[in-house]
């Protein structure tokens, strides 16, 4: 074996040898494309400060959140279900039904017995009728019309559904934790924060959007939103870089659909940019002084 760079490097080549194959390979010393754009970015981050807090928000926000601690609370519930399809009619199902309830009523049977014995929902039975929980919601609204008026451990009457026939067992009640205001407050208003300064960049895209299609210059643009005009300079490929806004890959900005004076537009997730090509330098071949060394490598 033969260490390829230590046979390349030994190699003995005069300037004018380097000359005369940088004559013969032009195309070897070609310099990159260079391409200059100017960019306005609407970034998630810079509206956060536009948002304005109105007044008394945080009280009144306090209050909603009081407001609301109710339907975050979460009951589980198990039933003992009837099918009317496997009895002769309606009828002989609700009487089995109301058997059964009068035994649990009675305490001749637990409801837990009663639904591993008979209940015909054969998906919940194995699991003593285990429906899981709701926080107002989950359940049909019959059934979330009963837990209201229940306690842990109550038994409900019978409710009718349009197949079936059920008894529900109220078995946990997960209350929500009612933090004080002062937890709250910084969560309160970050949320405000967030949803508006989404609101403020969003209504400015589609504004500017619009605009674009109307023809509308990036200087134009700029003034609307009170944004800054950046210019990346002329840049290789390697080089180009869009401040505030990751969401674009240099191979993007260098695509052969890319031309002058026509504004693009880029979406991510948190920012917009409206970016337009205002010049290129196509690559040329490079003066030889320039590339010396390149062709002394190339020709060894």
């Amino acid at each position: 074996k033969i260490d390829k760079k230590a046979f390349v490097d030994s190699q003995d080549v005069s300037l004018q040898e380097a000359e005369e194959f940088y004559n013969t390979n032009p195309f070897l010393f070609l310099s990159q494309e260079k391409r200059d754009f100017s960019y306005i970015v609407l970034s998630f981050e810079k509206y956060k400060s536009k948002v304005v807090i109105p007044e008394n928000f945080i009280e009144e926000a306090y209050a909603d959140y009081l407001g609301n601690i109710d339907q975050q609370t979460q009951n589980r519930i198990s039933h003992h279900m009837i099918e009317k399809s496997n009895y002769d009619d309606a009828s002989a199902a609700r009487s089995k039904i109301e058997e059964d309830y009068e035994k649990i009523n009675s305490g001749q049977i637990s409801f837990e017995e009663m639904v591993s014995t008979s209940s015909e929902d054969l998906a919940s039975r194995d699991e003593l009728g285990d429906l899981g929980l709701s926080s107002g919601d989950a359940f049909p609204i019959e059934f979330e019309d009963a837990i209201k008026k229940m306690s842990v451990s109550d038994i409900s009457e019978i409710i009718e559904l349009e197949d079936t026939f059920h008894i529900l067992k109220l078995t946990e009640v997960l209350q929500a934790e009612i933090k004080p205001r002062s937890e709250v407050e910084e969560e309160l208003l970050n949320e405000l924060i967030d949803a508006e300064a989404l609101a403020l960049m969003q209504d400015d895209f589609l504004e500017l959007e619009s605009l674009v299609l109307e023809g509308v210059t990036l200087y134009e643009l700029k003034d609307i939103v009170e944004s800054n005009l950046e210019i990346t300079g002329l840049q290789t490929i390697e080089d180009i870089k869009i401040n505030n806004f990751s969401n674009i890959a240099a191979s993007e900005l260098f695509d052969k659909e890319i031309i002058p004076d026509k504004i693009e537009i880029f979406e991510s997730e948190d920012s917009y940019a409206f970016i337009m090509l205002t010049d290129s330098v196509q690559p040329a071949v490079q003066p030889y002084n320039d590339v010396t060394e390149l062709a002394i490598e190339e020709a060894r």
